[in-house]
């Protein structure tokens, strides 16, 4: 009898099991179709499948358990299935349309539908309710007992099985656990802790940071097995869930026959079970991310305090259950790693630097680092090009996972979960969902809430979804306060900190990537226009006003994010959205700020851009593109594209009213067109002339490039008219300033300009430094008041001022002038930016012209450094500034250093440029002369054997470039004693240089000399004879000069008396400078840069033959330097031109 009662109850399975199956395929066949289904159907139908496998598992595996005198129970429970599933399968013929209904049938089973809903939940509850009997054993005879009425027996006696050690741990554990190493302990430490309060340790973090895969390395820890009696893990995603699990544990930790009233009393029996342990247990609960409607998880922790308990959650609040551990990105090499890893790749090298871009580009999230490695793996693509394939599908790469699958989820799938959990106000969540996708627009870190503020003072309108953070026409941040906070919690972005009035708000750039793939190519349009709008405002507001390097670098951030986004719709969207008046408006301000923040790459294309869109959309006569060609022409003008820039402002007269332009004179004067240039000022100043409404300073202006292009043309004096208007301006600029009133804005620039070009006057053509100094002192006032210390025109200025002081010799008014440029451009254009590279450049050879040498080259090296990152090393202003830098070690006795800066510079540059460049050409040639002085004779060789083959290859044998390389590389042979080899050469050196310069030629003479001395050496006599017969009357005449040379060069040393504490070398309007101490040197002893220690003139010598070489102040003309070189003294005058 019992086997043909399990028999039926098995047939009765698989009728039922039809059953379901038929209710499902209707349900499926009309979600094939493509049709919407009522969410609450929907739910009803998911659960079958749950049902169907149930129902298979008692008919096919479970006979045991038929067997055993639960048929009855069995059967009830089938009777229940069968109904639900009849009542299912009248819903949906009531509610799914069918392929020949109408639309108004259509509409009555909507509307039938929405009536129908709790109907629909209360059998969804049923069946749920079913399937949980079912999935857990189907041996709750309570509910057998309630259906045929037969009372329990309170007194019954539950028997209990031996515990194991781990109950419900899921087996979807990761094969090989990958980092988090610090991490793991911590957790183990706190978890472990002999403490009287109980150990509650919640691992915290955005979704897909691994905190699951944390907690189940956990539990395979032998210390932690070995300290835990029982380790039970929970699925705490609802409180049904927790529930379930904890009745799940009281099935297997009783013996079969025993039986529970209800659900609390299985969960109070496992919590006693535990409290009867003689070790203590861990509880590990894992997901509990909804704690608005599962708030009541303590009620399934352990009394006993001996217990552990471990919680991962995604949810902030959590962390006030206990001791938290904050679960953030991966380091670089545990992502790297795990990146490696899961590609099925070796970790060599350039695997390893190509994982750590990609670990980069993906936030070190291990969850999308998985992902990414198992779609590397599965479409076999070169990690090298992941970066650029992701760019282009990052919605497949995110989405996809593999068959079988550790994690369970997708990156994307775990922050639809969060954002689920955000409000079940559809019109709230949709809100939000606006607000994050502009904040992942502007950018993933650090968005400034206060741009927000802005767009509705200066606009008096917001984005739709941001009006609930108004409040009386005034942005409310305590209203986004809570909004941040709510979605904080949920660990979609991070508040960063608050600054005064605002927020810095930061969202991890997967979760910026979730968020712009989830959403229509339309939504993402006018996202990204909607932030170009906001970003574009701010810098309206901002413009003109003096912004700190933060807020410059700000603003830098969102403009790049915004392109960014921008120019990624172009072959997805219609051109025509991306053309709208108010997204070029934006992008015409993004030019002026890059052109502003000396972005100039960005701002050529932007302007072109936005030029090209005005004329399109607008024509050419519209006044907004007019005013976009000016700003373009006028930037190209600045940047000494007059041609350019004459093209532009010739098609501006052509599509306006205007008949000449200043601006155009100006163009063609830059380009040389004197005659052009005459006859557009002439026009123009007569047509402003004429017009009474003009202000008077268009015609200053006009009068004022006049004169300047008169001076080229006729050879006109420029500097009286330049004087005259400066003067009339800086009387109303005086004026104002009496009365404590603000400068024009108009009048103070119009003054710079005109002090800019008088400065030119008085430096390049008259070199009348005094007056160039006056003019920038004034300037630089003006400049101050205008547009502040801290500013790029203001900066300039003074930037003049200390070359202008240099140009003086007034050192010390240079260095300081020197050292706040340097301060300005840091604080304005940053630290690292390249005005501020060139500013330590220009200082640090002021410090040097002192012989402050240590400041010097620590000066010098900071700028080689900094511009090599900028530009690379094979830039020009690079290598300059370095061969700045080695000589300022060379200088300072420091060889050793600037052996290893040459080395390193020519391994670069060879790389860079190779080794036939003159730049690289010209490190090897001054390693080898390093080398040569210390007589490290055969690495010299090598390297000026490649000097000169260099030379000879870029110029030629007979060029002045290739003989101080030929002559270096004899001096080397010789001292090895190679002479053949060195008659040779000098021979050939001799040869070039006579057909250069005449006979009594320094440089001559000298290969003559050292020929004749190799010759000597070599026994060929009559060949050092006839050079003798040749060249002696020129040697007799050089020598005469060379006494009375040194005689003067002694008497002007003695004079100046240089000591390491004496005066500079200059003296200007009575004041005497000190000199600074050089590297080496002792106070009270002479200069030794100038004396040897006896006090007499030192000689310097280069192996060949004894000769002076210095440079001194001439005392008897004040900004003018001697030089002592070989045998005769020359005057040069330095000259520094005004940038």
């Amino acid at each position: 009898m019992a086997e043909a009662a399990a028999f039926s109850t098995a047939v009765s399975a698989l009728d039922l099991i039809a059953l379901a199956v038929k209710v499902f395929q209707r349900y499926q066949e009309y979600l094939d179709s493509g049709h919407a289904v009522p969410k609450n159907l929907q739910n009803v139908a998911n659960s079958i499948p749950y049902l169907r496998r149930s129902l298979e598992r008692h008919a096919q595996a479970e006979m045991d358990a038929l067997k055993s005198g639960n048929e009855a129970e069995l059967g009830i429970v089938f009777a229940e299935c069968r109904v639900i599933l009849g009542k299912l399968q009248t819903f949906i013929d009531d509610l799914i349309p069918l392929p020949d209904d109408g639309k108004r049938a259509r509409v009555k089973k909507a509307i039938k539908s929405i009536r129908q809903e709790s109907e629909l939940k209360r059998v969804q509850d049923e069946l749920q309710a079913q399937i949980s009997a079912l999935s857990y054993g189907a041996l709750v005879k309570i509910t057998a007992h309630r259906c045929i009425g037969k009372p329990i027996d309170p007194t019954q006696e539950i028997h209990r099985a031996p515990l194991k050690s781990t109950y419900g741990i899921p087996t979807s554990k990761v094969s090989k656990f990958i980092g988090r190493g610090s991490v793991v302990k911590l957790v183990e430490e706190k978890l472990m802790v002999t403490s009287t309060s109980r150990n509650v340790v919640v691992l915290q973090g955005m979704g897909g940071q691994g905190k699951t895969q944390i907690a189940l390395e956990i539990c395979e820890r032998q210390d932690i097995r070995q300290y835990f009696k029982v380790i039970l893990w929970i699925n705490a995603s609802t409180e049904d869930t927790t529930a379930q699990a904890f009745e799940h544990f009281a099935r297997f930790m009783c013996l079969k026959g025993s039986f529970f009233p209800d659900s609390q009393s299985q969960i109070d029996w496992v919590k006693e079970r535990l409290e009867d342990s003689d070790r203590p247990c861990l509880l590990i609960f894992d997901n509990y991310n909804d704690l608005e409607t599962f708030k009541g998880i303590r009620n399934f922790f352990p009394r006993d305090n001996r217990h552990s308990i471990l919680i991962t959650s995604r949810h902030e609040d959590s962390t006030h259950l206990g001791l938290f551990v904050s679960i953030s990105k991966m380091d670089q090499d545990e992502a790297s790693a795990l990146l490696l890893h899961r590609s099925g790749l070796d970790d060599h090298a350039v695997a390893a630097e190509h994982a750590q871009r990609v670990s980069h580009h993906l936030g070190y999230l291990p969850l999308a680092l998985a992902q990414a490695g198992a779609y590397v793996k599965a479409r076999r693509i070169p990690l090298s090009a992941f970066v650029d394939h992701y760019e282009k599908r990052a919605s497949a790469v995110l989405k996809q996972t593999p068959d079988i699958w550790e994690y369970g989820i997708s990156v994307f799938t775990t922050w639809e979960m969060s954002m689920s959990q955000y409000s079940k106000n559809r019109e709230e969540r949709d809100q939000v969902d606006c607000m994050l996708l502009l904040l992942a627009i502007l950018h993933h870190e650090t968005i400034n809430e206060q741009y927000f503020g802005h767009l509705l003072e200066c606009t008096c309108k917001l984005p739709s979804w941001a009006r609930r953070f108004e409040t009386d026409g005034h942005w409310d941040t305590d209203k986004l306060q809570n909004t941040l906070a709510k979605l904080a919690r949920l660990s979609l972005l991070q508040i960063v900190n608050w600054k005064t009035g605002h927020y810095d708000i930061s969202i991890h750039p997967m979760v910026s990537d979730w968020l712009k793939l989830r959403v229509t190519d339309a939504k993402l349009v006018a996202a990204v226009a909607e932030a170009m709008e906001i970003v574009a405002t701010f810098i309206g507001c901002k413009h003109g006003r003096r912004m700190t390097f933060e807020l410059r670098r700000e603003i830098r951030v969102y403009v790049d994010s915004c392109i960014k986004n921008y120019e990624s719709l172009y072959d997805r969207v219609d051109q025509a959205l991306l053309q709208t008046p108010p997204i070029i408006e934006a992008k015409l301000h993004f030019a002026i700020f890059c052109q502003d923040d000396c972005q100039w790459w960005n701002a050529t294309r932007l302007y072109k851009e936005c030029v090209e869109a005005y004329k399109e959309r607008m024509g050419t006569e519209d006044p907004r593109t007019i005013r976009a060609m000016k700003l373009e022409a006028d930037y190209h003008m600045e940047h000494g594209r007059a041609e350019y820039a004459a093209e532009l402002h010739q098609s501006v007269l052509a599509c306006s009213n205007e008949r000449a332009s200043i601006e155009l004179a100006n163009c063609y004067r830059k380009q040389g067109k004197h005659e052009e240039a005459q006859g557009e000022y002439s026009k123009a100043l007569a047509e402003l002339e004429n017009d009474t409404t003009q202000n008077d300073l268009r015609v200053i202006h006009c009068k004022v490039q006049m004169a300047l292009n008169e001076k080229v043309l006729s050879s006109c004096d420029a500097e009286g008219p330049l004087t005259d208007a400066l003067n009339r301006l800086d009387e109303r600029l005086s004026h104002r300033s009496g009365k404590d009133m603000a400068f024009d804005e108009a009048e103070a620039n119009l003054y710079l300009e005109i002090s800019q070009e008088l400065l030119s006057v008085y430096t390049d053509e008259q070199e009348n430094y005094v007056k160039a100094e006056g003019i920038l002192c004034r300037a630089l006032e003006v400049a101050e008041e205008l547009h502040g210390a801290e500013n790029g025109v203001t900066l300039r200025f003074a930037h003049n001022l200390a070359i202008t002081y240099n140009n003086q010799a007034k050192l010390q008014d240079s260095e300081r002038m020197y050292q706040r440029t340097l301060d300005g451009y840091e604080a304005f254009y940053g630290p690292e930016s390249a005005v501020a590279m060139k500013a330590c450049h220009c200082y640090g050879h002021v410090l040097g012209s002192q012989y402050k040498l240590l400041e010097a080259t620590n000066l010098h090296l900071r700028a080689v450094n900094g511009l090599q990152k900028l530009y690379g090393v094979g830039q020009d202003l690079v290598m300059d500034i370095f061969d700045c830098l080695v000589e300022s070690y060379i200088d300072s006795g420091d060889e050793l250093e600037a052996e290893k800066l040459y080395k390193t510079a020519l391994t670069n540059r060879t790389k860079v440029l190779g080794m036939d460049h003159e730049k690289t050409t010209e490190i090897a040639f001054a390693l080898g002369k390093l080398y040569s002085k210390q007589q490290r004779l055969a690495e010299a060789e090598v390297l000026l054997r490649q000097a000169v083959d260099g030379y000879y290859n870029l110029f030629g044998s007979a060029d002045e470039k290739t003989w101080p390389s030929i002559e270096s590389l004899f001096l080397v042979l010789y001292n090895l004693g190679r002479l053949e080899e060195a008659a040779g050469l000098c021979e050939d050196l001799l040869f070039f240089r006579e057909r250069h310069y005449p006979y009594h030629d320094i440089h001559v003479l000298d290969d003559a000399h050292n020929l004749s001395k190799v010759l000597h050496e070599l026994g060929r006599e009559d060949e050092v004879d006839a050079l003798h017969q040749v060249y002696n009357e020129a040697f007799d005449v050089v020598l005469e000069k060379t006494e009375r040379g040194e005689a003067d060069v002694t008497t002007a040393l003695a004079a100046l008396d240089v000591r390491d504490n004496d005066t500079s070398a200059s003296s200007n309007e009575g004041q005497n400078e000190k000199s600074q101490t050089t590297v080496g040197e002792q106070p009270g002893k002479r200069c030794n840069r100038f004396f040897n220690e006896e006090g007499n003139l030192k000689r310097l010598t280069d192996g060949r033959r004894c000769y002076h070489e210095e440079m001194i102040p001439d005392k008897g003309n004040p900004g003018k330097t001697k030089v002592f070189r070989g045998y005769a003294y020359l005057y040069f005058e330095p000259k520094g031109t005004p940038n």
